[in-house]
């Protein structure tokens, strides 16, 4: 939960998914901008690093990296480029992640948002709901780390952090108003 000066709630989210009961925060820390957040998020089967990004008065869970409990992960972000983050574990293995979210908007005009294990989506064509707010949204058992969209098949595949891959054909374009809610 975040306050402002005054005491009074300002906005809040969620660290994890429900899956799990036990969720523990060993560490947390804004990036040079200050307009990402990341955490090491402690769970009963692995350690994650989640990283969240504030839009549209929304805490989008933007990505999580996935590491064994055995590997003691740390991480800090980059004094200067804000959009690095760098990890290393007690094996010795030091990682730098460079991450670009592009918005994506088809060629026919489907907006697409990844928020941790979901993928909010819009056909803007009809309906202009603009994000946190979507015309409906498809969850995954894991969060989403990548996803691409094959408008020519109306395709959706999704990168988990779980290391699985699934893969959504979508009805056409036409029946989705019959999707909302």
């Amino acid at each position: 939960v975040f306050f402002e000066r005054n005491g009074l709630q300002r906005s809040s989210f969620s660290v994890n998914n429900g899956m799990e009961s036990i969720t523990t925060i060993k560490n947390l820390k804004w990036n040079c901008n200050s307009d990402l957040l990341a955490a090491i998020v402690r769970k009963e089967s692995h350690d994650s690093i989640k990283i969240w990004s504030f839009s549209n008065n929304h805490w989008y869970s933007k990505q999580e990296i996935r590491f064994s409990k055995q590997d003691e992960v740390k991480f800090m972000w980059d004094p200067i480029n804000p959009l690095r983050l760098i990890s290393w574990t007690l094996k010795g293995t030091i990682t730098v992640y460079n991450f670009i979210w592009i918005t994506a908007v088809t060629d026919n005009s489907v907006a697409l948002v990844i928020d941790g294990s979901k993928i909010l989506i819009t056909p803007l064509s009809i309906s202009l709901i603009p994000p946190p707010m979507c015309l409906f949204e498809l969850e995954f058992p894991s969060s989403v780390t990548e996803m691409a969209f094959w408008s020519f098949k109306n395709s959706l595949a999704a990168s988990l952090s779980d290391g699985s891959l699934s893969v959504v054909e979508l009805p056409d374009i036409d029946t989705w108003q019959d999707l909302e809610g």
